[in-house]
């Protein structure tokens, strides 16, 4: 028998989920298909569901992963937080159950530069970001949130030209501007005002440096991409989808 896990998101031309998870199941021998779900109406999704034999669970990526919350049964700790899911595991009785992994990715990711973190702004407000902003709050490392639609105390992407990121001096794209096929695009940071005293981040893996990240390393800056982040929520998602509740 043959076990289905997949990926719901939309689009999903710039994952690299499936070959990683492809790749593992056949390097282990294991009895299990990756594939792409591709619904840009988490409905239609649900509706699909029932005709998937042996599914076990699911990742999800943009832009569901606040929409699928109110088809959830359960939901773990960390999703509860946040407010964001990217991985669901079916239970008994075609329940689902949400996780958040990406929190898990995001701080293995940033663990090279912990110590080096001072305060940190973070670029967008969807579902990757309160993964980062729930593990910045756990690490204790300040933060403020910059959106183009900026909601309760965020800030704009116009407040950037003026900011002093000596002190902020960390920077983190949860965005998908640069991610492919797009990745000649860039958010609006003053990067003239970056030097080797900055971290910067970028949650986009594909392309593996993003116009964001080279702009910032001209500057003299630290720069990490998504890459880690990928590859450690996807074992977080293994982990779950294969352990026994």
């Amino acid at each position: 028998m043959i076990h289905l896990v997949g990926l719901l998101g939309y689009p999903l031309s710039h994952s690299f989920s499936k070959k990683y998870f492809t790749d593992f199941f056949r390097t282990h021998r294991l009895p299990y298909e990756y594939r792409n779900f591709e619904y840009q109406s988490v409905n239609d999704f649900m509706s699909y569901i029932p005709t998937l034999n042996h599914l076990v669970g699911f990742n999800i990526t943009l832009p569901h992963k606040e929409a699928i919350m109110p088809f959830l049964a359960v939901l773990s700790d960390e999703a509860q937080a946040i407010g964001a899911v990217n991985c669901v595991k079916l239970l008994d009785n075609n329940r689902l159950k949400g996780y958040n992994t990406d929190a898990y990715g995001f701080d293995k990711l940033i663990e090279p530069v912990l110590q080096k973190m001072r305060k940190a702004v973070v670029l967008g407000n969807g579902g990757a970001s309160k993964a980062v902003c729930y593990i910045l709050e756990k690490r204790k490392i300040p933060f403020l949130v910059v959106a183009r639609s900026p909601q309760n105390k965020h800030l704009s992407f116009d407040d950037l030209q003026v900011f002093d990121f000596s002190e902020y001096n960390t920077i983190i794209n949860t965005t998908p501007v640069g991610q492919y096929p797009y990745d000649a695009d860039t958010l609006p940071l003053p990067f003239e005002k970056l030097s080797t005293q900055n971290i910067v981040v970028d949650l986009i893996y594909n392309p593996a440096e993003t116009v964001f990240l080279k702009k910032a390393k001209q500057q003299g800056a630290i720069t990490l991409s998504g890459e880690t982040m990928l590859y450690e929520q996807a074992k977080k998602s293994w982990e779950i989808w294969s352990q026994n509740d």
